[in-house]
């Protein structure tokens, strides 16, 4: 959703309600999915000639397992508190910089929940994988594969390791 701030008053204190749906089709992002739409409701509010977003956004994400890449729905409830300003001495880790008088809410937002996805997800604790040889979802089917594969680079430690002589 592309806001305009010039509609916001930046000289003064002024406020507006935000309300609106991201839909998967709109997504830049390709790190989730989702099959209904996410629901955003927060507040636009201008203070001292900084626009502070705050807000929270909820709905129902689906990711991929870390290990099997089976399909895990994570529920998200996310509060989003960001702040923008047009200058450039207050450029640092806390704000975002703009240059434009529109903004768009669905980029901050997206961004905000792609920091916030755990770096590994599982679909259960005892997930088994994926086979290394096959590729087969260790946790539908069994394979006979042979786990103990060991890469010809490091064959020769195994070698050296294997004598039972003490030195």
């Amino acid at each position: 959703m592309k806001f305009d701030l010039s509609t916001l008053n930046l000289q003064q204190s002024s406020t507006k309600d935000i309300v609106f749906t991201i839909d998967s089709k709109n997504l830049k992002t390709g790190t989730f999915k989702m099959n209904e739409p996410l629901n955003f409701k927060g507040i636009l509010k201008c203070l001292d000639q900084i626009i502070y977003i705050d807000g929270v956004v909820s709905g129902l994400l689906y990711l991929n397992c870390s290990r099997c890449l089976d399909e895990v729905e994570y529920p998200l409830d996310l509060e989003i508190h960001e702040k923008l300003t047009y200058d450039i001495d207050n450029r640092d880790d806390d704000f975002i910089f703009i240059d434009t008088e529109v903004i768009d809410l669905q980029e901050i937002i997206e961004n905000n929940i792609n920091f916030s996805l755990p770096m590994k997800i599982l679909c259960t604790e005892k997930c088994k994988g994926l086979c290394p040889v096959c590729g087969i979802n260790k946790n539908h089917d069994s394979c006979h594969c042979d786990d103990d594969v060991i890469d010809p680079r490091l064959e020769k430690l195994k070698e050296l390791f294997s004598n039972t002589e003490e030195v």
